[in-house]
């Protein structure tokens, strides 16, 4: 209690040190703002006066500025400077601009807190709605649209109108934007009072930055609607004058412009030829927005679809030269996208695409993806040349792509498969565990004719044996078993190799070794019976036991009597999994063509609505990473948005509780069926020894979570029963 009445009386102090401290900071600043607002400018003399009035008034000027300044950092601190609101609105009569930015800054923020303030503020903004200086008004507008502010919109609606006539264009373009912030605000009084139309008007301004800011605040208004309207005039018109825009207002004109569809081809060609020279333009988004444009110019044109295709590899392949990583990068997503639909365009230019020096990696998989899509039988063994030195240069995803991207091509090319194969030969015998993991995983996915048609195969891995560190359970080790039984008839030393690792099965403790060493043995038995069943048998009695100190893995344990129930009941059933299955897929492949490795086209992505978006970088359609509802005029009115949101969600709760009560019924009724089984199951040594000295064709039923002493009769017999049941088979 104490203890609780101690920290609460610090906790107090503290709070009330804190309070203390900011009721001096507003203290010191009230002062401060009262004295510099107090002293009067200096008026101007002639001669050496003039010069020394200027000079105090300089000195004013900066301890104005330093003063709002003050007031502004405590206000961002989370102080709550509201008490200071007289002295700051008595700060904006200055002809300084930068004072006014500070002023109008803080009116912003604390109106959007406390809507009483407004009035005090609003008679000094209208006064600078009608100053001389264009920078003024403009920024006395942007104020007081920012304040949003439901009870005057009347007045920021008469102001716009006002704004959208005024003489000076940074006036007008502060209008434009001051729409969209109206329309947030209350979309009625924008929709309805024909702004719209004044803004379609306003088109022909003669400032392009006034005309840019127009097409954005259209687009964001009339979102529900397409955005704005691009008649054949509108459209010639930008276009005329495109060269006026800067080089992201460009960009922002071609897309617009995308919606636009011409009446005849002889249009198509005239504005693709006012277009022409944007394609060489220096700003890389301007090109590829351009050639955008061309792509929905002439999808209708296949000849003409073709050409432009080939405009833009020309774009692509300047871009790709110019040896930034992050241009580089883009234009690699966009000619990977480009490769997809026509892969011919870039088979003579492939070697654009070989990796450099010091390139980044992820540059160098996009090239390799590229690579993968374009390569011909003509370019084949030269790409695979080149691809399998990155797998010795580099390391991690970059080697496994390059291990991958040369399958593909002996996948895809037989001609080309025997040499690629001779490769991977030639790399498993470095040894070096990372590469031999790489190509081993790679050629699991190989067909097995293939593979049995590799002489060298079977003894490059007994060259290999020695070097992996099957302790550490890595994931060679697997592989290495999985190969070994699945050519344990090409490989005479398989059987010993295996009986190695079970005459030492205390130092392999990891479970997925012992299983796929279970499933190893067993397929080497199946193919060779009399030099396999003896280990057999050991390894089925080293891994059903129940050691209580090692604690066996009953994964282990489960498949251990799997596999002796299935080759106690079906030896033949055991054939067809472990051999037989082999054995078809090579009547299925008997032509020697293995199957047709293809790439992961599932982007999604199409080439005339997503080239030159974010989609192609992140390789999946906008929908999958863009907020699709938007705040427009469809839903401006809508009051019941949110609330639809949250009933969904609630929805969404609910199907889950469902999921989970139907997932917690199952369980349930799987244990219930497990007890039942295990009732009617005598587990007794008696009737399991009984069971294994009466041979039959009858399965042995075996109690899976049956935990087995090693004094069980059961594993006593299992080597017996393995040697009664097929000692007669011919090796």
């Amino acid at each position: 209690m104490w203890a609780q009445k101690n920290i609460t009386e610090r906790s107090s102090s503290y709070s009330e040190s804190d309070s203390g401290s900011h009721d001096r900071e507003i203290t010191e600043l009230a002062a401060a703002l009262r004295e510099v607002l107090s002293i009067s400018t200096p008026s101007a003399g002639s001669g050496g006066n003039s010069r020394a009035a200027a000079a105090a008034e300089q000195r004013l000027v900066s301890k104005r500025r330093a003063a709002l300044k003050k007031t502004i950092k405590a206000m961002n601190s989370g102080v709550d400077v509201s008490s200071l609101f007289n002295e700051m609105v008595k700060a904006a009569s200055t002809k300084d601009l930068v004072q006014k930015k500070l002023v109008f800054q803080y009116i912003v923020a604390q109106t959007q807190k406390n809507t009483d303030l407004v009035a005090l503020s609003i008679n000094t903004i209208q006064q600078d709605l009608h100053d001389k200086d264009p920078l003024v008004r403009g920024l006395a507008l942007r104020t007081l649209c920012s304040m949003r502010i439901s009870n005057h919109v009347e007045l920021i609606l008469e102001t716009v109108h006002r704004g959208l006539v005024d003489p000076s264009s940074y006036v007008r373009k502060t209008a434009v934007f001051a729409c969209l912030k109206l329309f947030h605000m209350s979309p009625r009084h924008v929709l309805d009072t024909g702004l719209i139309k004044e803004l379609y008007t306003l088109l022909r301004d003669r400032d392009t930055i006034v005309i840019a800011n127009i097409v954005s605040a259209l687009n964001e208004i009339l979102a529900s609607d397409g955005g704005i309207t691009i008649n054949k005039n509108i459209a010639h018109y930008l276009l005329q004058r495109l060269r006026e825009f800067n080089e992201w207002h460009q960009c922002l004109v071609i897309e617009t412009l995308i919606r636009y569809k011409p009446e005849s081809d002889n249009e198509v060609f005239a504005m693709m030829n006012i277009l022409d020279d944007r394609l060489k333009h220096h700003n890389s988004g301007v090109q590829l927005m351009t050639l955008k444009l061309f792509l929905h110019l002439t999808k209708e044109m296949p000849e003409l679809h073709q050409d432009v295709y080939k405009r833009f590899k020309d774009v692509l392949l300047t871009l790709l030269s110019l040896g930034k990583p992050e241009i580089s990068f883009s234009s690699l997503t966009h000619a990977k996208i480009l490769a997809m639909n026509s892969p011919n365009i870039f088979c003579k230019d492939y070697k654009y695409f070989y990796r450099r020096v010091k390139e980044p990696s992820f540059v160098t998989m996009e090239k390799l993806n590229i690579l993968e899509l374009i390569v011909t039988e003509t370019t084949a063994k030269e790409i695979v040349d080149e691809v399998s030195g990155y797998i010795i240069e580099t390391s991690g995803p970059l080697r496994r792509k390059s291990i991958s991207v040369v399958a593909s091509i002996a996948i895809k090319y037989n001609k080309i498969l025997n040499y690629s194969l001779e490769i991977f030969m030639r790399l498993l015998e470095t040894t070096v565990e990372p590469i031999v993991l790489e190509i081993l995983s790679c050629l699991q996915g190989f067909d097995y004719i293939i593979l049995k048609n590799i002489k060298s195969f079977p003894l490059v891995l007994i060259s290999i044996w020695p070097s992996i560190d099957f302790e550490k359970s890595s994931p060679v080790g697997l592989l290495f078993l999985n190969f070994l039984a699945l050519f344990g008839n090409e490989i005479l030393e398989a059987p010993y190799i295996v009986e190695s690792f079970i005459d030492t099965l205390e130092k392999y403790q990891n479970s997925k070794f012992r299983i796929q060493l279970l499933n190893t043995t067993v397929s080497l038995f199946l193919r060779r019976p009399g030099e396999c069943r003896e280990m057999l048998g050991r390894l089925f009695k080293a891994t059903i036991k129940d050691d209580q100190e090692q604690q066996q893995s009953l994964s282990v344990r489960e498949r251990g009597l799997f596999l002796y129930r299935l080759l106690q009941s079906d030896i033949q059933m055991a054939k067809k999994i472990f051999v037989e299955s082999i054995d078809a897929d090579i009547l299925k492949e008997g032509d020697g063509n293995i199957k047709d490795k293809k790439i992961n086209e599932d982007t999604n992505i199409n080439l005339l609505l997503d080239f030159n978006t974010l989609s192609v970088v992140y390789g999946e359609s906008s929908d999958k990473f863009l907020v699709t509802e938007f705040y427009s005029s469809s839903n401006a009115n809508n009051n019941d948005y949110f609330d639809t949101q949250n009933d969904e969600e609630k929805e969404f709760v609910d199907s889950l509780n469902v999921i989970t009560k139907a997932q917690e019924e199952q369980s349930l009724l799987v244990k219930q069926q497990n007890q039942e089984s295990m009732n009617l199951t005598d587990f007794s040594p008696e009737l399991w020894g009984s069971a294994t000295s009466t041979r039959s064709n009858s399965a042995i039923m075996i109690p899976p979570y049956h935990h087995y002493s090693e004094t069980s009769p059961f594993l006593d017999d299992i080597e017996s029963a393995l040697e009664e049941r097929y000692g007669q088979t011919d090796d």
